[in-house]
């Protein structure tokens, strides 16, 4: 796509909303590019956090098929390296909340690996990678891409068969519907 048409793109519904479900300041960001620098990520990325700013500057819908919006992994890295104090990574999170509004996730298994993962955490306080790594072979249908690596991890104890569950689980489970009733509410007041 060449630049012309990338401009013909612009949403400016997109970027209102991209910066009021991010809190972000969009227009405070000059592309630096400090924060791709240090991304863990970006480098299997389609677009390092830099470029996932300057989508979102410009309200471009691609942003909303790109995998580094399911792929971040909130470390934070890109946000204590900006001279600004932006955060690309509540911009990645606000940008995957539009995309499956939308229906408009272009990586469905890493929609399913962020899904898979939180539920992971609520229903044993922690991960349990087996039930992960099943749940994602079903959710890609690949199967027995990685059985070379699985198969002696789990024989040597790596993938615990049955999850153990964090002491006081209950009271961490309360803390995590909280938190998820609060997200409700914050997404309904807004409109969304």
């Amino acid at each position: 796509m060449g630049a012309t048409e990338q401009i013909g793109s612009i949403d400016k519904g997109l970027k209102k909303e991209l910066a009021e479900l991010s809190g972000q300041k969009l227009e405070s960001c000059y592309m630096c590019g400090k924060c791709t620098a240090g991304c863990p990520v970006a480098p299997y990325q389609d677009f390092g956090p830099h470029m996932v700013m300057r989508l979102a500057q410009l309200g471009n819908r691609s942003l909303l098929k790109s995998k580094m919006i399911w792929n971040c992994v909130s470390c934070g890295t890109c946000y204590t390296r900006c001279p600004n104090s932006v955060d690309p990574g509540r911009v990645c999170s606000a940008a995957a909340r539009i995309a499956k509004r939308e229906d408009t996730v272009a990586d469905k298994a890493a929609l399913a690996l962020r899904e898979k993962f939180v539920e992971s955490i609520k229903n044993h306080g922690r991960l349990h990678e087996l039930t992960l790594a099943v749940q994602m072979k079903m959710a890609s249908h690949d199967y027995f891409a990685d059985i070379d690596m699985g198969v002696p991890m789990l024989l040597q104890g790596k993938f615990p068969i049955f999850a153990h569950n964090i002491e006081g689980l209950h009271d961490f489970q309360k803390l995590f519907e909280k938190h998820y009733v609060e997200k409700k509410d914050d997404h309904k007041e807004g409109g969304k």
